[in-house]
């Protein structure tokens, strides 16, 4: 699946997750890392980034969310800087499950 990640932390906390992030996914900016991974690494990196998480730690991972008939993205926000990025999507999908089984995002929409 496509990942977008987008790195607004500060100082410390922006060294620690672009180390991170880099060892997973191609960086194609100083803050933006683009790439191709399975839904077991995604799982895998937000885990690890939740782990890291300081006051400093700003990240946005944008996702692809395939549903039968309708593409979009969807955002994890990590870290306790939240930002005003929206979701593409808005429609439940498969991966939907894995990342609530996984504590990765709650369960709040219908």
């Amino acid at each position: 699946m496509i990942i977008i990640i987008i790195n607004s932390s500060k100082k410390k906390a922006f060294r620690r997750s672009k180390r991170i992030i880099a060892s997973v996914l191609q960086p194609i900016s100083n803050r933006i890392s683009l790439g191709d991974i399975p839904k077991r690494v995604l799982i895998e990196l937000c885990k690890n980034l939740k782990i890291s998480v300081t006051k400093g730690t700003s990240i946005q991972i944008f996702f692809e969310s395939k549903n039968i008939g309708f593409r979009g993205f969807k955002c994890i926000q990590i870290g306790s800087i939240k930002t005003h990025l929206e979701e593409f999507t808005t429609s439940k999908s498969l991966i939907d499950l894995d990342l609530i089984s996984n504590k990765l995002i709650i369960n709040n929409t219908p």
